[in-house]
């Protein structure tokens, strides 16, 4: 599985390529932690703190560089069949990795 992304440059478009079998981690420094306070599960970083919702939970939980983005597509899949949630996910990765919270390995 290869799922093709377009990312504008600011001079043209480009096309990141995230390949099933990619490994990602969460860039050291960033945490993810139950917030009592906020109910919700936050990602910690140097900058700061942002709220996470269940999917980007659901995610970062498996970004401990020994998951594929195959196999956390696969595994949330089967955790919940009722929701496509494919595209959300590569977005989600996508982002995140652009704000330096996760990286391929």
């Amino acid at each position: 599985m290869n799922v093709l992304h377009p990312v504008w440059d600011g001079e043209r478009t480009m096309t990141k390529v995230y390949l099933s079998h990619a490994i990602i981690q969460m860039v050291p420094g960033h945490r993810l932690q139950w917030e009592e306070a906020e109910q919700a599960h936050v990602l910690l970083y140097p900058e700061g703190m942002i709220t996470l919702d269940l999917c980007a939970t659901e995610v970062l939980r498996r970004c401990d560089g020994t998951h594929t983005i195959g196999e956390i597509i696969t595994d949330l899949k089967t955790r919940y069949p009722h929701i496509e949630l494919e595209t959300t996910i590569i977005d989600f990765i996508q982002r995140a990795e652009s704000k330096g919270w996760v990286r391929m390995v």
